[in-house]
């Protein structure tokens, strides 16, 4: 078949790695073998170079940023990772882990296996009670942190996920939220070298460190916008941002017309687990309704988002306007318990002089701003280079508020409470 490639990230392994490239240049299903030298002082380099492994150097220091180079510089799909310290490596692993992956349809195929040397101090005492606490319909899963596991890279966004120990369940819990199936096989008995307790300790302060942040970004999200291309102008930042932690979010798009519309859907070819929905309106026209009111009320009901993003109140544009006045009717049908967390009104048009824009909310957008340009590029139909440079202008100007490079402005609005304090998300 050959159409599998395995990575070992590898730093100090010369013990090691020469017997893994050998054991694994017998499978039939191997088209390329990639050792990722993270530095190594040792002879890991020369002896994988020997054994007719493609070395790559990573020069940034850390096991997710040497798996991650590996995987952006591999040739096919199917990656099958393994640890450069194991003893007794099998190259039927790949096998038995392929058969799974077929049986099972599955993306991810996590292997286990017996180690009497090995008490595994990091997934009992903190990976597997992390992942009951936070992602229970994982806990199934034997070894977490296990570093022998085969899954398909092409569903992923790689570059963006972590550069330390916490890569191995990023990937798992990054396939989960993404809704494919995630399956595990036994693989016998396999022994590694035993680390010093402070390895034991960097890694849980890494998955702790993941998990908590990773709860922040773990939200549904509505988006009701006037026109295709809003979305990507006033909160492609905030969109992009969430969408790389594998939010749920939903776009509703007022108006459109049949150019926009194929425009508008593009972003599905960078984020494809986006959902867009087009209300059929026509721009400048009266679409405050009862029509349109219940629709997004019963989407509302339905989606039950956390958060949920409009335009200003006191925006001058019409098509704007309308959409919050049919936001506001939809919530004040709605019970209290039942409104989304936060209710965000983005920045947009404004008479001269008329300071009614009074931010609440600060998204930091500087890791995405390069997408958030790449989104806005999707509008041929429009002004393309203008809309660029006003959203690099006004994120740049909402950066130096909120003491970053780049930032997106939000108000907060609420029917039952006034004056909320500023905050940095």
């Amino acid at each position: 078949m050959k159409n599998i490639t395995i990575i070992i990230p590898a730093f100090n392994e010369e013990k090691t790695i020469g017997n893994i490239i050998n054991e694994f240049n017998k499978s039939k299903n191997i088209s390329e073998i990639i050792v990722v030298d993270n530095n190594s002082t040792d002879q890991t380099n020369k002896i994988s170079k020997l054994n007719h492994a493609k070395v790559i150097s990573c020069k940034e220091q850390g096991y997710g940023y040497a798996v991650k180079k590996g995987i952006q510089l591999s040739n096919n799909d199917l990656i099958f990772k393994i640890d450069a310290d194991i003893k007794n490596p099998d190259y039927k692993w790949i096998d038995i882990l392929l058969k799974n992956m077929i049986k099972e349809n599955s993306m991810l195929v996590k292997g286990y296996w017996n180690n009497s040397e090995d008490s595994m101090p990091v997934t009992n005492l903190v990976a597997k009670p992390l992942i009951q606490n936070n992602y229970p319909d994982l806990k199934y899963i034997k070894m977490p942190l296990s570093g022998i596991y085969l899954f398909n890279k092409s569903i992923l966004t790689i570059d963006y996920m972590q550069n330390n120990f916490a890569f191995d369940l990023d990937l798992m819990i990054s396939i989960y939220n993404l809704q494919y199936k995630i399956s595990q096989e036994f693989l016998g008995d396999v022994y590694d070298t035993l680390k010093p307790i402070s390895n034991y300790s960097n890694m849980s302060h890494d998955l702790i460190t993941f998990i908590e942040n990773r709860k922040k970004y773990n939200k549904s999200i509505l988006l009701f916008m006037a026109h295709p291309d809003d979305a990507e102008i006033w909160c492609g930042g905030l969109i992009a941002k969430y969408s790389l932690k594998y939010s749920n979010i939903h776009i509703v798009i007022a108006t459109s017309d049949s150019i926009r519309k194929k425009e508008s859907l593009k972003i599905k070819d960078t984020f494809p687990n986006i959902n867009i929905e087009f209300m059929e309106n026509e721009e400048l026209t009266n679409f405050y309704n009862k029509q349109n009111i219940n629709h997004l009320y019963n989407l509302i009901e339905a989606i039950k988002p956390d958060i949920f993003i409009t335009h200003h109140k006191d925006d001058i544009h019409v098509d704007h306007k309308q959409c919050f006045d049919i936001a506001t009717s939809a919530f004040l049908k709605m019970p209290r318990k039942a409104l989304p967390e936060k209710l965000l009104m983005c920045n947009s048009y404004f008479q001269e002089n008329h300071n009614t824009f009074s931010p609440s909310v600060y998204i930091d957008t500087t890791e995405t701003m390069d997408i958030k340009l790449k989104l806005i590029e999707n509008f041929k139909s429009q002004e393309v280079t203008f809309w660029k440079e006003m959203a690099k202008k006004i994120d740049s100007l909402n950066g130096l508020k909120s003491s970053v490079e780049f930032a997106e402005a939000y108000e907060e609005y609420t029917f039952y409470t006034i004056n909320r304090a500023k905050s940095t998300v």
